[in-house]
């Protein structure tokens, strides 16, 4: 985890991202301050999650730069917004609801508005992968966050 003034590095991929964000987000510079770099190795996943909302500004960017795998969503519970704690309103017909994206090295996910806020995203404990019919056997996969933090109130 990184805060702060990106690397050289990261600054061009900070840059690439900047767009997908929507113009009100884009007026607050920087629009980054964290990366994340998660490394995931085959039958590794990432549990159902919404990223902190009190942490964090809208506007998330996920960049898949190694690897494949099928990244889902689906809506956080009623009871509980933004996903976290004890779920009393009958989740069970939400899990139903799963909505997922087969990302590839270089593809981009921008998590903002209700796709933020509203949607709880994850990936499965697997080592292969099926989309659309066809089987993917998980690789070593690197991805990189990029999103801001809000400021200390």
């Amino acid at each position: 985890m990184f805060f702060g003034d990106f690397p050289t590095s990261v600054r061009k991929l900070a840059r690439i991202c900047e767009p997908l964000v929507l113009a009100r987000l884009q007026q607050t510079k920087p629009i980054f301050n964290q990366i994340i770099a998660n490394f995931y190795v085959p039958g590794q996943g990432l549990a159902f999650h919404v990223d902190l909302m009190r942490q964090f500004e809208d506007g998330i960017v996920v960049a898949s730069i190694l690897g494949t795998c099928v990244f889902q969503f689906r809506q956080t519970c009623q009871c509980q917004p933004g996903g976290y704690g004890l779920c009393t309103c009958g989740r069970l017909d939400v899990d139903d609801q799963v909505k997922s994206v087969f990302l590839r090295a270089g593809d981009v996910v921008c998590l903002t508005g209700e796709a933020r806020y509203n949607w709880e995203h994850g990936i499965l404990e697997a080592v292969i992968d099926e989309w659309e019919g066809t089987c993917y056997p998980r690789t070593e996969r690197l991805s990189i966050t990029l999103r801001k933090l809000k400021a200390a109130e």
